[in-house]
C-alpha cells in the first residue's frame, strides 16, 4: 500500500509519494491531485508528446513557382519550401507540457502537383524516458496566381523610360545595351528580394524606345544607370492616370533619358585648332584619338559646340604612295586621286599600304586601322 493509500484510477496499482502524475501532467500539490493521479505505467500508456494539425495548405503561384510565405510571395530558391513546410507544422504544433527536450524533423513523402504528405517525427525527453511519436500531415498544394504575375499579365507599369538621342536617332547597338542594362538592373533588385521590379514590355519607337517599369524607383536606378554608361541626361515629368478608391490621384512617370549627339566611331572637330577627333568611348566624358597628331583625347563637348564630320563606317579609303619619315607621308588624294603630302600620325605603321582618310576644309587625316 502506498504511504498515503493512494491507487492508480485505471489500473488500480499503489502510487507511491512523489511518483504519481495526474492525466494533465505532473502535480506539484500532491493533494489536488490525488484523485486523478497515475501510475507510471498508465501515465506513459496514455501520454502523447505532440498534438499537430492533421491538415495544412501551401500556396504556390502557377506561373512562377513562387511560395506564399507569412501572406507574403516570395520567389522560389533553395530552403524556401522546407521553411515554409517548418512554418506550418510548427504553427499546428503543441508540445506537451511534461517535455523537457525536444527534437524534431521530417521528409516528404507521395509529393505531387496537388498534395503531399509530411512525415514527421518528434523526439522528447519526459522524467528521464526518450519519447519518440511520428505524425503525418496531409498538405494540399494550391495553385494561385501571384501578386506580380497578375501585374505582369494585365501589362501594368508605373512608369516607362524614353531611350532618345539628340540631333539622332539612338543607334542599333544603344537600344540594346540599354535593355541590357535595364534587364542587369532587375536582375540585381530581384536578388536582393525586390520582386515588384520588373519590365513590363518594350516598344520599339521611331524616334527610339520606350521601356515601361513596375515602379517609379526602378525607372531612376535603370535611367541612372544608362546615362553613366552611354552619357547624356535625364528629365522627368508626370501624366495623371487615374484616382484610387480614396481619392488619390495616381500618376505615371516618364523618364526621358536624352543620349549624347556624340557616339563611338564619330570624327568631330570640337574647333580648338588641333584638328578632327575619332570618339572612341562616349558618355559623360569623351575620350578619343587626335587624327593629326595620334595623340589621346579625353574631355567633355557641350552640344552644339562642335561639329559632327563623319562616322568610321562611312568613311572612304585610299592608298598610300610612300612614308617619307616619322613625320610626314604621302597619300592618294581620295577626290582627285592625286598624290598629296599630309602630317604622318604616331599610330601609322611603316608596312601599312591602304588607310581610311576623312577629308575636311582643313585638309585630309588618316584614321587608325581597326
Amino acid at each position: 500500500m502506498s504511504e498515503f493509500g493512494l491507487f492508480c484510477p485505471n489500473c488500480g496499482n499503489a502510487v507511491e509519494r512523489g511518483r504519481g502524475r495526474t492525466t494533465q501532467g505532473e502535480s506539484e500539490e500532491w493533494e489536488r491531485g490525488r484523485e486523478n493521479m497515475l501510475c507510471d505505467q498508465c501515465y506513459f500508456d496514455q501520454f502523447e508528446l505532440v498534438e499537430v494539425k492533421e491538415k495544412g495548405n501551401i500556396q504556390i503561384c502557377s506561373v512562377c513557382e513562387a511560395i506564399c510565405r507569412k501572406n507574403k510571395w516570395i520567389d522560389k530558391k533553395e530552403g524556401l519550401e522546407e521553411k515554409v513546410i517548418l512554418e506550418l507544422v510548427e504553427d499546428g504544433l503543441k508540445i506537451h507540457d511534461d517535455v523537457k527536450e525536444m527534437n524534431w524533423g521530417f521528409i516528404l513523402e507521395n509529393i505531387d502537383t496537388k498534395m503531399m504528405n509530411i512525415k514527421c517525427e518528434f523526439e522528447g525527453n519526459v522524467k528521464g524516458r526518450k519519447i519518440v511519436e511520428n505524425r503525418m500531415i496531409e498538405v494540399q498544394i494550391v495553385r494561385e496566381i501571384c501578386d506580380v504575375c497578375r501585374k505582369k499579365s494585365g501589362g501594368y507599369y508605373a512608369g516607362e523610360i524614353q531611350i532618345r538621342a539628340s540631333t539622332r536617332k539612338p543607334t542599333g547597338v544603344e537600344k540594346n545595351r540599354s535593355i541590357e542594362i535595364a534587364n542587369d538592373v532587375v536582375n540585381r533588385r530581384t536578388l536582393l528580394g525586390d520582386r515588384n521590379d520588373f519590365i513590363s514590355k518594350i516598344v520599339e519607337k521611331k524616334e527610339g524606345i520606350d521601356i515601361r517599369i513596375s515602379t517609379s524607383k526602378l525607372g531612376q536606378k535603370i535611367s541612372k544607370s544608362i546615362v553613366e554608361e552611354l552619357g547624356g541626361s535625364v528629365s522627368t515629368s508626370e501624366t495623371l492616370v487615374t484616382e484610387d478608391r480614396d481619392g488619390n490621384r495616381v500618376y505615371r512617370i516618364s523618364y526621358l533619358v536624352r543620349l549624347p549627339a556624340i557616339i563611338i566611331g564619330d570624327v568631330i572637330d570640337i574647333r580648338d585648332g588641333n584638328g578632327p577627333i575619332l570618339i572612341r568611348s562616349s558618355g559623360s566624358v569623351l575620350k578619343g584619338i587626335r587624327l593629326a597628331s595620334g595623340e589621346s583625347y579625353k574631355g567633355s563637348v557641350e552640344d552644339g559646340k562642335f561639329n559632327k564630320l563623319k562616322h568610321i563606317s562611312k568613311v572612304g579609303k585610299t592608298s598610300i604612295v610612300s612614308i617619307d619619315d616619322t613625320y610626314s607621308m604621302q597619300i592618294l588624294d581620295p577626290e582627285s586621286y592625286r598624290p598629296i603630302t599630309i602630317a604622318r600620325p604616331m599610330f601609322v605603321d611603316s608596312d601599312w599600304k591602304e588607310v581610311k582618310v576623312v577629308k575636311t576644309e582643313e585638309g585630309v587625316y588618316v584614321l587608325p586601322n581597326e
